[in-house]
């Protein structure tokens, strides 16, 4: 199966953004269990 390089630059550009969206998804998700779990320790005394 051959790839044009239109076709290997579309994809490795789509790869690209799949990825920054899965790192910034699963950071957005770390900080916001860190933040709570901080309040939830501030509140316990």
């Amino acid at each position: 199966m051959m790839m044009t390089p239109f076709e290997d630059r579309l994809y490795a550009i789509l790869f690209y953004v799949l990825a920054a969206a899965v790192v910034a998804g699963v950071g957005i998700w770390v900080l916001r269990l860190s933040r709570k779990a901080k309040r939830d320790k501030n509140r316990g005394g």
